[in-house]
């Protein structure tokens, strides 16, 4: 008698086992696959803005304007600097970055190379005291300007991937100047 109840606690620790085995097993396996099936969130560049789907437009909130995005920005993304307490915004698109890896091996690792800088500007746009600066658009009291990326992007010993660079480049700056023409203060 004894012989048999040690034997049916083995057989139902090894039953119990089994199961509880079983069940972890399978909880394991429904977590890995709800990982993998679930792709990761987003983690948003500082600073980064997208269109938002109700109104279309693209906000950049350091400065408080918004824009109507075209599609020769489509992708838009910047990272925010600050230099002397102003606040710059440079602007990257994916196709621009593209354009920039395929023509400079030495920048590689940089996923988001500026093609230009924006920032807020307190008064009344006058080139003659602001020489290289494009002026996008002029509001009441300040004024949104434009800097070139200061770097030397591209390696010119590929024509083809130089004259496709200046189109990219040429691209992106055209529709930097569309956009500021739609141009609005953040309500």
């Amino acid at each position: 008698m004894f012989l048999e109840v040690i034997l049916l606690v083995v057989i139902a620790i090894g039953v119990g086992g089994t199961g509880w085995y079983v069940v972890n097993s399978t909880h394991k396996t429904q977590t890995q696959h709800d990982k993998i099936s679930k792709p990761p969130p987003e983690t948003p560049k500082s600073g980064s803005s997208s269109p938002t789907s109700s109104t279309g437009k693209f906000v950049f909130k350091e400065i408080g304007v918004e824009i109507t995005l075209p599609t020769g920005l489509s992708g838009l993304t910047y990272k925010t600097s600050n230099s002397g307490g102003t606040v710059y915004l440079n602007l990257t698109t994916p196709q621009f970055v593209t354009a920039v890896h395929n023509c400079n091996s030495t920048i590689q690792d940089i996923p988001d190379v500026p093609f230009a800088s924006i920032s807020k500007v307190a008064g009344q746009y006058n080139q003659a005291n602001n020489p290289g600066v494009g002026n996008l658009k002029q509001f009441k009291d300040f004024w949104v300007r434009e800097t070139p990326a200061k770097v030397a992007l591209c390696d010119t010993s590929s024509v083809k991937s130089t004259a496709y660079y200046g189109e990219v480049l040429n691209q992106v700056y055209t529709a930097l100047k569309e956009a500021f023409d739609t141009a609005d203060l953040v309500q």
